[in-house]
């Protein structure tokens, strides 16, 4: 299976598929609960149009600074399939780091998690292209903020009448990717839909595959989790599963629980979980691929110790 022609690289093209193909099938679970494919769609319209509402237009930003979970999800998606522009904020950015990306990609509307909003208040007079607010969680929270911005709970996001179908090109931009800024300021790459596509799919390659059960515990706010995980499991008409953040002590709980057969891990996160203490069931669990980057120190122990139907290890 290749890659389809590059009109057919977009996100609602991607949702037009799915939906026509699979579309009661359940296709993201997190810690907020669980939504067909249709389901899925039908709410990330609704997100696009609760922005549209707001006054954001056609390939204008929308800051996300979220933490993992499927309204994380829909609001990427939504902003997406609404032709507009996500912004995603790493979750522990404050002072410089962040009035920076906000100023820099010039996002009128900020979806950001009721806990980090005492972040936004202590830069707010530092920004100058932000308008709205939309809350996750307790909009008290932002109580402060409402003599400088218009302050709007996510939950109205999500109660608005979905969004007209946009028509959306390959070559319209999807996201402003901020670089980790090790040699300055973080700089804002331009992603197309096209590029997001081809580098999530990986219908070039054998794995995944329609049926695999994908498990994301990277941050949605990086592209590892967003377009190797939750993009490539939609693509692929396959389940995705989110958690909150990468555990040590759920891993394996939640990869027998669902049946997870692919996942990606980065850093530490391999070599956390071939360092603890094997286990006799250690070999009893569905996964048959684990990306790895950089590869845990030992591969073959992690291999004979955590998966049993994996192939020999070859450099």
């Amino acid at each position: 299976m290749g890659l389809p022609d590059i009109q057919n690289r977009t996100i609602s093209a991607v949702y037009e598929r799915v939906c026509d193909h699979i579309p009661d099938e359940i296709v993201q679970i997190g810690p907020d609960g669980r939504y067909t494919a249709a389901q899925s769609h039908a709410r990330s319209m609704r997100i696009a149009g609760g922005l549209t509402a707001l006054g954001v237009r056609r390939q204008e930003p929308v800051g996300l600074m979220l933490d993992n979970s499927l309204d994380a999800v829909h609001a990427w998606t939504g902003t997406a399939l609404g032709g507009m522009v996500e912004v995603p904020i790493n979750s522990a950015y404050k002072g410089d780091f962040l009035s920076h990306i906000l100023n820099d990609s010039a996002a009128s509307a900020l979806v950001i998690e009721a806990d980090q909003v005492d972040r936004l208040a202590r830069i707010a007079g530092d920004l100058t292209a932000l308008r709205t607010v939309v809350v996750h969680g307790d909009i008290a929270a932002a109580d402060d903020l409402r003599s400088r911005f218009t302050v709007v709970d996510f939950d109205a996001l999500t109660s608005s009448e979905p969004a007209a179908p946009q028509r959306i090109d390959a070559t319209d931009l999807m996201a402003f990717m901020y670089t980790s800024g090790t040699t300055g300021r973080s700089k804002g790459v331009l992603i197309s839909h096209a590029h997001a596509y081809t580098y999530a799919s990986r219908e070039d390659q054998a794995r995944p595959r329609t049926g695999d059960r994908i498990l994301v515990t990277l941050p949605l706010f990086h592209l590892a989790g967003q377009w190797y995980g939750v993009y490539q499991a939609l693509i692929h008409e396959s389940l995705c599963v989110v958690e909150p953040a990468f555990s040590v002590s759920r891993f394996w709980p939640t990869v027998r629980e669902h049946g997870i057969t692919v996942t990606v891990t980065l850093g530490a996160m391999a070599e956390l979980l071939q360092q603890c203490p094997p286990r006799d069931d250690d070999a009893d669990n569905s996964l048959e691929l684990a990306i790895m980057a950089p590869l845990a120190s030992d591969v073959d122990g992690f291999r004979r110790g955590s998966v049993s139907r994996w192939p020999p290890y070859t450099a």
